[in-house]
């Protein structure tokens, strides 16, 4: 149950955030994120209370760049997985053209530098013309997006951290430039604590911990569902996110895990990693699995240490004359334990965005004395993580094109 006095409250204090860059009457935003979304009603309810004009689009989005010339905004709410669209969209653009870094933006020649600028500003004009901010939000972006619009286009870019239970924000930072890898301060509106996860290893006193919230903008709790409040707010009013973040020496925070292992992808769905794997661990082929994912990327990739009893059982005819070793990382097992892993996913109901798209093999096990489990034979996330970061980085380079 969010309040009146709660969406106030977190949409009034963002004046304070925003300085000198503050909406003033004479701005004009378009709204075209769906109207129960809690980021849409937090951005309209700032340009209420600015005396902003709101302009809605038409309803179809594959037309929204036709509204916005027509319209002229000059600020408007967006998330990751648009902004990234649009950025791709640029460099296709000035790509077909020049030869140019749009990230570093080094030109070879004065020839380069004017055709990037046409380019560029063809690009702005397709947004109306007149933006000068952009408020984002949902999930995090990656520092080549952010710069692309701040370096390239000129746009401030306001990034709020909230959620629907804290009437859309409780951290907000906003930048002209530099890229801060952060979620920003603490709202005015409210209070921030870390919390110890012993079971994750993340401590107060090493300044890490769950994110918990107190203040203004904090719901009152959940409609007839007394049990989801008590687990959410606790005796003295701290609402708990399940976010574990870190300060920053300079007072900012940042987000590095999730306390149940449930996190959000580029395009704002949340998927709960643990029982995606559980649904793949019933796959005859698969011995152990540790599923990925990356709040910058849309899709999911999985470690998987496959069963060699029925993997060979199924293709021992075909590789005769290799070894396991071999035969673990070939494109035939890849498929054939990915297609059962879709099989079962699609039998369980997971959603396509929460369906693994890439898998990397390992032919060997990974132990409790290597760190990689828990003692009760819980996946050690953070361990597997690192340990594959390579590989990893890997499975989403090779198809980051098609997803």
């Amino acid at each position: 149950m969010v309040t009146h006095g709660n969406i106030v409250s977190a949409a009034s204090v963002m004046k304070l955030v925003m300085g000198k860059s503050s909406l003033t009457k004479e701005d004009r935003m378009i709204s075209y994120l769906p109207l129960a979304h809690m980021f849409e009603q937090k951005v309209q309810t700032m340009a209420f209370l600015e005396g902003c004009s709101i302009g809605f689009f038409g309803g179809d989005f594959k037309l929204l760049e036709d509204d916005m010339r027509a319209l002229q905004p000059t600020f408007f709410p967006a998330v990751p997985r648009l902004l990234n669209k649009w950025c791709e969209k640029a460099r296709s653009l000035c790509g077909s053209k020049v030869n140019i870094d749009l990230n570093s933006i080094n030109f070879k020649t004065k020839e380069e530098l004017v055709s990037a600028h046409h380019m560029l500003e063809s690009f702005k004009e397709s947004l109306g013309g007149r933006v000068r901010m952009i408020i984002t939000a949902a999930a995090p972006l990656s520092k080549d997006v952010f710069e692309f619009y701040t370096k390239c286009l000129g746009y401030e870019m306001l990034e709020i951290y909230g959620m629907t239970e804290l009437a859309g924000a409780c951290c907000a930072s906003l930048s002209s430039y530099d890229f801060k890898g952060n979620v920003g301060s603490p709202s005015p509106c409210c209070i921030i604590k870390l919390i110890d996860v012993p079971e994750m290893n993340y401590f107060s006193k090493d300044l890490k911990g769950e994110v918990c919230i107190k203040g203004h903008n904090v719901l009152k709790g959940y409609f007839k569902n007394p049990e989801k409040t008590a687990e959410a707010l606790d005796d003295e009013g701290w609402f708990h996110s399940g976010d574990i973040g870190m300060w920053l020496p300079n007072g900012t925070l940042k987000l590095i895990d999730r306390k149940k292992n449930i996190m959000k992808l580029s395009q704002g769905e949340y998927v709960a990693l643990d029982r995606i794997e559980t649904v793949y661990s019933a796959s005859p082929y698969i011995s152990q699995i540790y599923v990925h994912g990356d709040s910058l990327k849309s899709f999911l990739v999985a470690v998987v240490i496959p069963s060699k009893e029925f993997v060979l059982l199924r293709c021992k005819e075909i590789f005769e004359n290799k070894t396991w070793n071999e035969i673990c990382g070939t494109p035939m097992v890849k498929q054939l334990i990915l297609e059962d892993m879709q099989r079962l996913g699609t039998a369980a109901g997971l959603n396509s965005f929460e369906q693994v798209k890439v898998i990397h093999t390992q032919p060997e096990a990974m132990t409790l004395e290597g760190g990689f489990l828990t003692a009760t034979q819980k996946t050690k996330r953070e361990t597997w993580c690192k340990y594959f970061a390579e590989e990893i980085k890997a499975m989403y380079e090779c198809n980051e094109e098609i997803f």
